[in-house]
């Protein structure tokens, strides 16, 4: 009896945590920028690189980045993630913080964000995600300093009596980065998987 109740509590703690629990992240150039800026992805150890194989056009797959690790997250332990891209021009990109993609989307898994850096320096000096506000627009609890494509979560408390943002696959948190031409830049985000809300 005891062990048929250990199974399905653990099976109802995994099923908390939908398949797709993995730490992705995005550079993109913004839809209605007119100065495009090349992006060359650096080599890194925690997140594998790609450009985007569904964008056909060469000139256009090359302004995007997507960086993802193909472990799952932890649901107990933070991953730092350290990556870098250069910049073959001069503008804004944004930078997207999301998780792995899955066809079914109930099956698109959360995460936890925070301690977000671009080279050594907290994000407007709120990495950490403790200055908050109420969007007017969204009536959405929202960090200082970033943008939320469609509906991420802003927690108070991930588990450590400190903040981080929820985030899945269609629901992100983004910034924008201006960048010189021929500039190398880093940024590093703490992850751990989220259960689904």
């Amino acid at each position: 009896m005891q062990s048929k109740l250990f199974l399905a509590l653990l099976v109802s703690s995994i099923s908390a945590f939908a398949a797709g629990s993995v730490a992705r992240f995005d550079v993109v150039n913004g839809q209605n920028d007119t100065a495009k800026v090349r992006l060359s992805p650096v080599a890194t150890e925690t997140v594998k690189a790609s450009y985007p194989n569904w964008v056909a056009d060469e000139e256009e797959r090359v302004l995007r980045v997507t960086y993802q690790d193909p472990d799952q997250l932890s649901s107990t332990e933070w991953k730092t993630f350290v990556f870098s891209f250069k910049a073959e021009g001069s503008g804004t990109v944004y930078f997207q913080i999301g998780s792995g993609y899955a066809k079914e989307v109930e099956k698109r898994g959360w995460a936890y964000a925070r301690n977000i850096k671009v080279n050594g320096d907290s994000w407007k000096q709120n990495g950490d995600l403790k200055k908050s506000y109420i969007n007017k627009k969204t009536k959405l609890e929202t960090p200082a300093g970033f943008n939320f494509i469609r509906k991420p979560i802003y927690v108070k408390n991930a588990g450590d009596e400190k903040p981080a943002m929820q985030v899945n696959f269609d629901n992100r948190i983004s910034f924008g980065i201006p960048v010189e031409e021929g500039k190398t830049y880093e940024i590093s985000v703490d992850m751990m998987a989220a259960p689904t809300p």
